[in-house]
C-alpha cells in the first residue's frame, strides 16, 4: 500500500509556477495559503476578517508571535486551561476567524492559479501507476484542495463515509472547513431567523457561556487542534420554529 501524507506545506507550496520566494511583493504572497505559524500575520486580509471578530484581538500579541520554546497550539492550549471567564468567547472568536481565513485563502489561491495543484499531479501519478486503490492519503491540512484534486480524478466526496471508500481512501486527522456538528442554542427564533451567517457567529460568541451546550464528548476532549476550526453557523428552523445551529469544521471522532 502507499501511504501519502500531507502537512500544511503541501497546501503552502501547492502550485509548481507559483513557488515561495519566486515572486516577490506580489499579491500572491497575502493569498498564498498560510502555514501554522502565518495564521495570525497582519496580513491586511487576515486583519480585515480578524475584525469580524474582535475578540481575538485580546490574545493576538501572545499567539501571533509565541515564544521560542512555545508554538500557536501550545498557547491557545495554555489559554484555554487558564480558567479566565473571557477564554470560552476568545476562543470561538478565534475558531470563526481560522474557519473563515482558511476558506476564503484557500479559495483566492486556486483562483489565482487556476486550480493547478500538486494534489492533482500526484492523484495522477498514483492512477497512472494503477495503484489508487491501494492508496491511504492522509491530511492534517483542513482546506478542501485534497477534495478538489479527488473529484478531478472522477471521486467527489459527498458524505464522510466516502472518505474512507476506495479508491484514493482519505483520512483528514484535524478535521475539515465543510464539515459540522449540531449545538443546541436558547435563542428566540426571531432573533437571528434574517441575519447571516457571519452575523450568527457574532451573536453566538457574545453569548458563548450562556447559550452554548456543547456534547459531554466535546467538553472532555482538551486538546484546542482537536476542534480548531468551525465554520459560520447555519440555521434551521423546523415546524415549532426551534433553532438548530450548525458549527461547521467540527471534528468528527
Amino acid at each position: 500500500m502507499l501511504l501519502a501524507i500531507f502537512g500544511a506545506g503541501a497546501t503552502y507550496d501547492s502550485c509548481s509556477s507559483f513557488l515561495p520566494g519566486t515572486i516577490p511583493s506580489s499579491q500572491l504572497d497575502f493569498i498564498r495559503p498560510p502555514l501554522a505559524e502565518e495564521l495570525f500575520k497582519a496580513r491586511p486580509a487576515f486583519r480585515e476578517l480578524m475584525k469580524q471578530y474582535p475578540k481575538c484581538f485580546d490574545v493576538l500579541p501572545r499567539i501571533e508571535k509565541p515564544p521560542a520554546n512555545s508554538t500557536v497550539e501550545h498557547e491557545l492550549e495554555k489559554l484555554q486551561a487558564s480558567g479566565d471567564y473571557e477564554v470560552p468567547r476568545q476562543l470561538a472568536s478565534i475558531r470563526f476567524y481560522l474557519r473563515d481565513i482558511i476558506w476564503d485563502c484557500v479559495g483566492k489561491w486556486m483562483e489565482e492559479t487556476r486550480g493547478a495543484s500538486n494534489y492533482k499531479a500526484l492523484l495522477n501519478y498514483i492512477r497512472a501507476a494503477n495503484i489508487a486503490a491501494n492508496t491511504l492519503l492522509v491530511t492534517f491540512n483542513y482546506d478542501l484542495m485534497l477534495e478538489d484534486a479527488l473529484q478531478h480524478q472522477g471521486k467527489k466526496i459527498q458524505s464522510i463515509g466516502e472518505y474512507v471508500g476506495s479508491p484514493y481512501r482519505t483520512i483528514k486527522l484535524h478535521g475539515s472547513v465543510h464539515w459540522a456538528h449540531r449545538v443546541s442554542a436558547s435563542f428566540d427564533a426571531g432573533e437571528i431567523a434574517n441575519l447571516n451567517g457571519t452575523e450568527i457567529a457574532q451573536a453566538l460568541i457574545r453569548n458563548w457561556n450562556s447559550h452554548i451546550v456543547q456534547s459531554e464528548r466535546r467538553r472532555e476532549e482538551s486538546s484546542f487542534r482537536r476542534w480548531l476550526s468551525l465554520l459560520r453557523p447555519s440555521v434551521v428552523l423546523n415546524a415549532q420554529r426551534n433553532i438548530s445551529i450548525y458549527l461547521h469544521g467540527a471534528f468528527l471522532r
